[in-house]
């Protein structure tokens, strides 16, 4: 129903002008000749109910007012009809730019990263109570120093508590990153990357798994792990060449030639990442031709080697990786 008293006379109006001239009226339906094209048989229609027009030939179509006026009709004080705005073009969103941080930026950094204690002794006692103080004598994780001018947000990193820091590694035994830890605690998330670096195929490594990485020596046994922190750990505790993957998520592209002839034993987590992690890992071992893939199985209750350091302490998990791996380690 029109509601509107001024367009409920207008479509009255129009009701009869249409059947005057000819409309052929249906229901509430009304079917004549349309105003806007030339049209010998009716192909409009006008819904004396719903005040409104349509054209099936032309496709026009519009409300009371619009086909009053095409019918030369009296439409009152009501205002023209409006010029429809053009469509407003779609803006696309431009990307953020992302910095890019380049292998020089992480060598640059990383040389920018103090080896000494002294440096951050906050951060030391957490390595020291974490039992890692002694990868920082071997080389392994160094201080983040609070003022740098390096890209990749990694100027943020000291002053929100990410502050120690250790080198990835390429498989030609180059720096291509640096991963910081965060020493605070419930961190989240406990580690950072520069924006702009991307974590796959690179790892971390001690200095023996360095030189087995550049092809300086040829390794019987080395061992790859998960993590900064259990790399760390096992870099001083095992004896072994330590690779550690930043992620589970890239742990096999991790796995290159330095493999070949070797015993690898795959230290991951004791969960569901680190079990799918070990499976690919292991047949991507024996692709790039390890001699054996050993699948270092942790005690109950222990899901890592930074938690199996918590439980044991140093002394107590070098002897139970002794006990574990003897006879495999020659």
């Amino acid at each position: 129903m029109i509601a509107h008293p001024k367009l409920q006379a207008l479509s009255s109006q129009i009701e009869a002008t249409l059947l005057e001239r000819g409309g052929r009226p249906s229901g509430d339906e009304i079917a004549f000749c349309c105003v806007v094209h030339e049209d010998k048989n009716p192909s409009a229609s006008f819904n004396t109910a719903k005040g409104a027009w349509n054209c099936l030939g032309c496709g026009t179509s519009g409300g009371v007012i619009d086909l009053g006026r095409r019918l030369g009709l009296d439409t009152g004080p009501f205002p023209p009809p409006r010029t429809p705005r053009p469509p407003t073009p779609r803006r696309i969103p431009t990307p953020p730019q992302r910095s890019t941080f380049s292998n020089a930026h992480a060598q640059d950094l990383w040389h920018a990263c103090s080896p000494n204690p002294d440096s951050d002794p906050e951060a030391a006692d957490w390595l020291w109570g974490r039992g890692l103080l002694r990868s920082v004598e071997l080389g392994m994780i160094r201080f983040v120093p609070e003022e740098h001018s390096y890209p990749g947000g990694t100027q943020q990193w000291y002053g929100k508590g990410y502050r120690v820091a250790a080198a990835l590694f390429d498989h030609d035994g180059t720096i291509c990153g640096v991963q910081a830890r965060s020493i605070l605690p419930d961190a989240q998330p406990k580690v950072r990357n520069p924006f702009g670096s991307s974590t796959k195929g690179k790892m971390f490594a001690n200095s023996d798994a360095q030189r087995l990485l550049r092809g300086e020596e040829v390794a019987k046994t080395a061992m790859i792990t998960e993590g900064l922190t259990d790399t760390a750990a096992l870099s001083w505790l095992s004896n072994l060449p330590v690779v550690g993957v930043p992620g589970t998520k890239c742990a096999m592209h991790a796995i290159g030639s330095w493999v070949k002839g070797t015993t690898l034993i795959v230290a991951f987590d004791n969960d569901k990442q680190g079990v799918e992690a070990r499976e690919a890992t292991c047949r991507e071992a024996y692709h790039q031709g390890a001699a054996r893939v050993m699948d270092l199985k942790w005690p109950n209750g222990v899901g890592d080697a930074c938690d199996a350091l918590d439980q044991f302490g140093p002394t107590g998990l070098a002897a139970w990786l002794n006990d574990t791996l003897t006879g495999v380690v020659s």
